[in-house]
């Protein structure tokens, strides 16, 4: 199994990196620009690839609950 180092600390990669880094994360993170009001964000649709993920994740913990 391959190890993404970046990945795995995703955090502290994109607090070490430069503005333009920073944006191309999280565009493909979020499917829309984050846009502030009053200090918190709006509800921003997540790409394609990140709902798979926590739909993954989902099953994956529904999983665990159900005994075999």
């Amino acid at each position: 199994m391959v190890k993404n180092p970046m990945l795995e600390n995703l955090t502290g990669f994109y607090k070490q990196a430069d503005g333009q880094t920073k944006r191309k994360i999280l565009g493909c993170i979020f499917s829309e620009k984050l846009v502030f009001e009053k200090g918190r964000v709006a509800t921003i649709p997540f790409t394609e690839p990140i709902q798979a993920l926590f739909k993954i994740a989902k099953v994956l913990q529904e999983g665990k609950n159900k005994k075999e």
